[in-house]
């Protein structure tokens, strides 16, 4: 079951953001691209949800990326685009969709945990 076209109700922790279907990707890469409604031309927000499969046999996996970018105008007017990227590599001929979702859970927990976020932006690995 595919998601919605509008993705709605993903806060920031301050404001809740819906994302709009702007663009859909065909081919390596298939995909959908949806722009935050609130946010302007200068400054766009978007949500990506993209799959790609490769290899072959045992080896053959299904990557899907999940990409947030938000961009800001810096003091000088230049736009730049701070991102959040979520790679999912599933060999789905070895696990189970349980076990990818046991191994999903683990990195959401581990960036829900005070603080981690955090220590990410600041550089601490």
């Amino acid at each position: 079951m595919a998601f919605p076209d509008t993705i709605e109700d993903l806060t920031d922790g301050t404001v809740d953001h819906d994302f709009d279907l702007y663009d859909e990707v065909d081919g390596p890469g298939r995909g959908r691209i949806r722009k935050d409604i609130a946010s302007s031309l200068a400054e766009p927000a978007f949500l990506k949800i993209a799959h790609q499969n490769t290899g072959s046999g045992l080896a053959e996996v299904q990557r899907t990326l999940v990409r947030t970018d938000v961009t800001k105008i810096d003091s000088d007017g230049n736009p730049q685009v701070g991102s959040m990227y979520s790679n999912i590599v599933d060999p789905f001929r070895v696990f189970t969709q349980a076990e990818m979702k046991e191994v999903c859970l683990q990195h959401i927990d581990f960036l829900n945990t005070a603080g981690n976020i955090d220590k990410l932006i600041n550089g601490e690995s």
